[in-house]
């Protein structure tokens, strides 16, 4: 008898406590609902905003401006050439002795000294109407002051070969400063150098 009285007693507990234990499970499954219809929507936004970065690197990038040719740099590649300064390179390398490093110096300043007069006939040619006054008016200048210049710098570079070595550099470099800035507007003019064959001549010079 006390085992069947346990047993209806089980069960009578069972059927009473199913309910709750269905009702908890509802509970549990409705919350589930919200969570998932909401997680969807949270990374959509993100794509947006990152293609917007790209086109403004673009929009920023695309004006870089391409080099354009410079006359200028195709005239210090042409001037590099010329033919004194080659025979002035040609004659330090092969220098054996200070007094042949003097006469290498000298002689380029003599060319140089030489081809200003032709490259300031050949830039008055070339340039423009409105700039040959200034153009006379630089050279005569020049004219007026270049034999001090000269006497000035071998002065002060007077003592022992190497001083004369120097002196005959520095002279040797003003003149082809003058005649490479002669040679600018020549180039800049005619897309050439003028000639320096006369220069390097052997022939006396006016």
């Amino acid at each position: 008898m006390k085992s069947k009285e346990v047993t209806a007693l089980i069960i009578i507990m069972v059927l009473l406590l199913f309910p709750m234990v269905l009702s908890d499970c509802e509970r549990q499954q409705d919350p589930s609902q919200p969570v998932s219809s909401t997680a969807g929507p949270t990374e959509a936004p993100n794509d947006e905003p990152s293609s917007q970065p790209e086109s403004e690197t673009k929009a920023t990038q695309e004006p870089e401006p391409t080099e354009a040719p410079d006359s200028m740099v195709n005239f210090e590649e042409v001037f590099a050439e010329n033919p004194i300064d080659s025979q002035l390179s040609d004659a330090l390398d092969t220098a054996s002795s200070s007094s042949a490093i003097l006469k290498a110096y000298e002689t380029a300043g003599k060319y140089w000294r030489a081809l200003v007069p032709i490259a300031y006939n050949a830039a008055k040619s070339a340039a423009a109407e409105e700039d040959q006054a200034q153009l006379e008016q630089d050279h005569k200048a020049w004219e007026d002051t270049i034999d001090d210049v000269i006497t000035a710098i071998q002065e002060e570079n007077s003592e022992g070969a190497d001083g004369k070595i120097t002196a005959a550099r520095l002279i040797e470099e003003k003149y082809r400063e003058t005649a490479k800035e002669l040679c600018k507007i020549v180039y800049a003019g005619t897309g050439e150098l003028p000639d320096f064959a006369p220069a390097m001549s052997d022939e006396p010079k006016g």
